[in-house]
């Protein structure tokens, strides 16, 4: 959001018309004369949907001018994985396996893996950058 105008003013999104599928930060602030303020918006789908759209999105300024966004997205279901993972390790040991996730779109990947079993785990989040490929490790380990 940019300032051209004379004075700084507030502003305040309503966060609640983002939700659920979509989230803003900074909700509310000041930008003064002159300066801009980058908002980062979060996409967060809780269902597959290939059309996800948000229409007038409301920012209320200070003055008493509303700005509107509309937010578009897009939420298809993963292609399984073929690849299979085994482990053998001794009692109270741990292995770690890995897996190559290869990003051959023109866009970012933010990756929320689905862990099954309570003896695997594996990092939370996983970004592979567009045209490029990042490892993915699983460990296992059975507990005492």
């Amino acid at each position: 959001m940019y300032n051209t105008g004379d004075i700084g003013a507030r502003f305040r999104w309503d966060e609640t018309s983002f939700s659920p599928d979509f989230s803003i930060s900074p909700v509310e602030g000041y930008v003064a004369t002159g300066m801009h303020v980058d908002f980062t918006i979060t996409f967060h789908p809780a269902q597959h949907n290939r059309d996800v759209r948000y229409d007038n999105l409301i920012c209320d300024i200070e003055d008493g001018t509303q700005l509107y966004l509309t937010l578009t997205g897009a939420c298809i279901p993963a292609t399984p994985t073929k690849e299979v993972l085994n482990f053998v390790c001794s009692v109270r040991s741990k292995e770690t396996r890995s897996l190559t996730l290869h990003n051959k779109t023109g866009t970012l990947w933010t990756l929320v893996p689905v862990i099954e079993g309570e003896y695997f785990s594996g990092a939370e989040q996983l970004v592979v950058e567009p045209g490029q490929h990042r490892q993915y490790e699983v460990t296992y380990q059975l507990s005492p």
